[in-house]
């Protein structure tokens, strides 16, 4: 588990309370700054942000050997 919690229940609310908080900020910040800066600015930023993190996951995985993992016993 995570976060020091040990049983399923317990890591399950939490997963959820992180879902919650997150819709929370989300629309938090809907509101404020995409109400500011309009919708084309956040939606190009967001998506070169995720581009950008597909370019940088793209190049980790060039470099890990797969065949390794996959062999390994569980």
């Amino acid at each position: 588990m995570s976060a020091g919690f040990t049983t399923v229940s317990s890591s399950l609310f939490l997963t959820g309370l992180f879902g919650v908080v997150k819709l929370v900020s989300a629309t938090a910040f809907m509101f404020v700054f995409v109400r500011m800066r309009g919708n084309r600015f956040w939606l190009k930023l967001g998506s070169a942000v995720c581009g950008a993190s597909m370019l940088v996951l793209g190049e980790f995985c060039r470099y890990i050997n797969f065949t390794a993992i996959s062999n390994h016993p569980n």
